[in-house]
């Protein structure tokens, strides 16, 4: 059974969430956000707030938890009212009904829509050694920013990537044909 702390911590990243979602944010960067936002106010490690969103509602990964966000934003908040529900006393559900209410979705009045459109992004998966010094401070650097290690470093490197690529562009940019600028601007699209 959550707690009502807990409970409150899964609400405030559930509103929170839906902020930055209706901001513009990805399903999946709206959800980071909105832990990384509710592990400071909270005082707590992101991780804690994670563990709240997945272990604690019995869920086995993150990916079913967003799985429910991608539900309640197209108007169906059923499953997530019934896994948060499912982990609480009954004297509890009376909030998760006043919150849904007061966060509608189809069935109260409208879809959660983002104000600017954006694809979940597709992933890759890429694996790498570190030396044991570097993977400590990664660990460290990850929990004080209140992020998991993964994605630390997948900002990271989109960052890293994004940066140097176009700053590599536009050092070849200037000798390339038009063809040439529409193979490559397909390539990266």
């Amino acid at each position: 059974m959550l707690t009502p702390g807990t409970l409150d911590q899964i609400l405030e990243v559930l509103r929170d969430f839906k902020a930055s979602y209706a901001g513009g944010d990805s399903l999946r960067g709206a959800y980071q956000q909105a832990c990384r936002t509710v592990s400071k106010r909270e005082g707590v490690a992101y991780q804690t707030i994670g563990d709240a969103c997945r272990r604690r509602l019995g869920l086995t990964n993150i990916s079913e938890f967003r799985r429910l966000l991608q539900e309640w934003v197209n108007g169906n908040p059923s499953e997530l009212m019934g896994a948060l529900k499912r982990n609480t006393s009954r004297a509890e559900h009376y909030r998760i009904d006043g919150f849904f209410e007061g966060h509608p979705s189809k069935e109260g009045a409208s879809v959660i829509e983002p104000s600017r459109s954006r694809e979940e992004p597709q992933w890759e998966t890429f694996s790498f050694r570190l030396d044991q010094k570097s993977a400590r401070s990664l660990r460290a650097l990850g929990e004080m920013k209140g992020q998991s290690v993964p994605e630390l470093l997948a900002e990271t490197v989109s960052e890293y990537v994004e940066e140097h690529l176009t700053e590599l562009l536009m050092h070849h940019i200037k000798g390339l044909t038009k063809e040439q600028l529409a193979r490559l601007k397909a390539m990266v699209e």
